[in-house]
């Protein structure tokens, strides 16, 4: 017997739950896009920005060759903030947001399965070291999600979850004791081993290339989207 109950339970997931996973689709998507947008256009501003100063500087070394010391004394400050602490500001603060992106996507999505199947074990009552873990988990163990296929995409990502923990933690420092040996610990060298990442012997590391932002871009993107096509699946 089809109880009034079992027909609501039966309307949230078959009816309910695949339109909020396509509002899902189509907002992680529409904000995975504007992130590239804004990732290369605020790189090709900051580089006119550097080719403008530098083709400056260069310019004022032919006019004063005898002076060349004094030049490069009097622009200096300028010079760190355009080539140097804004890239680095900009390439920082760009992956601490991709990071919330990930985490509150994601997060949602597991609510959204847990309120509309009425899910007894609820994602706060899983435990993890924040909603990045917990929501991998509780998808994996709860919702029964097969996340094998997977597990390539999920190290690399929490590879970039280890630098934004850096980032946020320890001011883009592996170190997380001083008396630590940087060149001893793991992640010095995943982060020596990636052309768009360069560290100096005292642990301090930087983004050089923005295309490491892009390259996470895209693995938010493929996780993501495998996750809501599995649910998708799951529903059917």
């Amino acid at each position: 017997m089809i109880t009034e109950s079992s027909n609501n339970d039966l309307f949230k997931t078959k009816i309910v739950l695949p339109m909020f996973l396509q509002f899902h689709k189509n907002t992680i998507f529409s904000e995975i896009d504007s992130f590239r947008e804004y990732i290369i256009d605020s790189r090709n501003n900051i580089k006119k920005q550097q080719n403008i100063f530098n083709e400056m500087i260069e310019t004022e070394k032919k006019k004063y060759p005898e002076n060349i010391d004094g030049l490069l004394e009097h622009y200096e400050e300028q010079y760190y903030q355009i080539n140097k602490f804004y890239p680095a500001t900009f390439n920082n603060s760009t992956l601490l947001s991709l990071y919330s992106l990930f985490e509150f996507n994601l997060k949602s999505l597991c609510i959204t399965v847990q309120d509309c199947e009425e899910m007894k074990i609820k994602l706060d009552d899983i435990n993890g070291e924040g909603y990045i873990s917990k929501s991998k988990k509780y998808l994996n163990l709860v919702v029964g999600l097969d996340l094998n296929e997977l597990e390539q995409t999920w190290e690399k990502i929490t590879f970039f979850q280890r630098l934004r923990n850096c980032i946020v933690h320890f001011n883009s420092n592996i170190k997380k004791k001083k008396n630590q040996v940087v060149k001893n610990l793991d992640i010095y060298k995943e982060i020596e081993n990636n052309p768009y990442l360069k560290i100096d012997d005292r642990g301090t590391f930087i983004i050089s290339d923005d295309k490491f932002l892009l390259d996470i871009l895209d693995l938010i993107n493929i996780y993501l989207k495998t996750i809501i096509k599995k649910l998708e699946v799951r529903n059917q």
